[in-house]
């Protein structure tokens, strides 16, 4: 089965179009959302017998911030929803500027 290339012009329409997808920047989160359950400091509570008594859940945003360092930002329940969908929209975004350089790449291609 033969491949015929895209022409310049649906190139540049196919980068127009993946452009105006782009989530919004003040949406952006980028970083690992982490559950955890905890033991307390009372040594008297359940929680020190059995995992299923941790207490939590507890969700934290873990951001990398180069050279093996981390930042945990603890997320309120109220948030989770909002930082699961700056996660979402991060991912998009990532996904969407790798295929963005491939387009340009076979712009500058086809323009020789």
């Amino acid at each position: 089965m033969l491949k015929t290339k895209p022409t310049p012009a649906a190139l540049r329409a196919e980068r127009d179009h993946l452009i105006a997808q782009m989530p919004p920047w003040s949406s952006i989160l980028r970083g690992s959302l982490m559950r955890y359950a905890k033991e307390c400091g009372s040594r008297g509570c359940k929680c020190h017998r059995s995992v299923a008594f941790r207490h939590g859940p507890y969700w934290h945003l873990v951001m990398h911030r180069g050279k093996g360092k981390q930042k945990n930002y603890l997320i309120p329940a109220s948030k989770l929803r909002q930082v699961r969908e700056g996660r979402k929209a991060y991912d998009r975004l990532w996904s969407n500027l790798v295929r963005l350089s491939e387009l340009n790449m076979l712009i500058l291609k086809s323009e020789r």
